[in-house]
């Protein structure tokens, strides 16, 4: 990447070791290695990211990076802090830090964990269509896994485009 990309990476609300979300169950742990992953991989492209977990997480897990453009908080709104960033991702498409993101027009990255039957086929088309949506896959074992390829050509056209401020 060109430029330092501020990213404000935004996650799933963690619970217990295993829960049901929208008729998949995800391990906490499997959440955990997969917001590790991504936080690196846009750590190693030259990004700053900042953590912060869904608020109403039952406890909130510390990632551990040794490096300066790394940072996590967890009690600040995205409503008082959104001017900060650059860019934000979502892993949860049914939380009100996602529709406040999108009804100010903030370039967003969605990968929508868990939420394969959250609307009707037609209304998930043109979402997908309107929004930068990157699917993703899941393991035999449960590990998560997104093509790491085409979140990066997302954040550079996003980047490209002029979207990012």
């Amino acid at each position: 990447m060109a430029s330092q990309i501020k990213i404000l990476y935004l996650t799933n609300i963690f619970q217990s070791e295993i829960r049901w979300i929208d008729q998949i169950f995800f391990s906490d742990y499997f959440l955990y290695e997969f917001h590790f992953k991504i936080i690196k991989k846009l750590l190693d492209w030259g990004n700053k990211v900042t953590f912060k977990p869904h608020p109403e997480s039952f406890y909130f897990p510390n990632l551990t990076f040794s490096n300066k453009n790394f940072n996590q908080i967890n009690d600040e709104k995205i409503e008082e802090i959104f001017k900060n960033y650059d860019l934000f991702i979502f892993d949860k498409i049914k939380t009100s830090a996602l529709h406040f993101a999108l009804s100010k027009k903030l370039p967003t990255i969605i990968i929508p964990l868990g939420e394969n039957n959250w609307i009707c086929k037609k209304k998930k088309k043109k979402f997908y269509f309107n929004n930068n949506v990157i699917d993703y896959s899941c393991s035999r074992s449960g590990s998560i896994n997104i093509n790491w390829n085409v979140l990066k050509k997302t954040i550079t056209k996003i980047n490209k485009n002029g979207k990012i401020f």
